[in-house]
């Protein structure tokens, strides 16, 4: 069933009282006008749209949960099953009240220039320390910085404890040792890398 109002070319196609699509609006949204607006409700109110407007935006308005599933019937679980792809432009995931989950066998981030890390707590490895077997680190140049806390900073004297324990020992003959070995170890790991 076609039913048209006075806006010209608008035109909204009933099926049932549920679902609807609509094209040729004229109201005018965050992304302009819509082009076409599919819309459905489902008996306790969940609405699910979508829609392309004139400015190029397509969207996906899911109320509930959305789930996208592919591959079922692949003859190999290798391969692609599912792609995303943003040609132009960044890509964004992003969950505002609660964590962004990337679950599989294996996990590649692949990054032909930089791949930035970044939280105000960053945990590599399992939580419970032995279930973590193995971390291998590999490059060129490996820099931890000069954290202040932590048996890091406590290998590279950079800790607080090592630089109070430094200073109350002065020039004793155990400071003098310390100082030394210390820079002992830097001219080493510049000479022989």
């Amino acid at each position: 069933m076609a039913e048209s109002n006075s806006q010209e070319n608008r035109t909204i196609d009933l099926f049932g009282p549920q679902f609807l699509i609509e094209t040729g609006s004229r109201a005018v949204g965050v992304g302009g006008q819509n082009v076409f607006n599919i819309s459905s409700i489902n008996d306790d109110g969940v609405r699910y749209t979508q829609s392309l407007t004139q400015t190029g935006l397509s969207k996906i308005n899911a109320e509930g949960i959305l789930q996208i599933e592919s591959g079922i019937k692949n003859q190999s679980s290798e391969g692609v099953a599912f792609f995303a792809c943003a040609h132009n432009g960044d890509m964004a995931l992003s969950a505002n009240k609660g964590w962004v989950r990337i679950k599989g066998r294996n996990i590649v981030l692949d990054a032909t220039n930089k791949i930035v890390i970044k939280g105000q707590d960053i945990q590599i490895g399992n939580e419970d320390k032995h279930a973590t077997e193995r971390i291998i680190m590999s490059a060129t140049e490996i820099d931890a910085g000069e954290p202040l806390r932590g048996n890091i900073a406590d290998l590279l004297k950079t800790s607080s404890i090592y630089q109070v324990g430094m200073s109350l020992l002065g020039m004793t003959p155990y400071g003098r040792l310390a100082a030394g070995i210390s820079k002992g170890v830097g001219f080493a790991k510049k000479f022989f890398g």
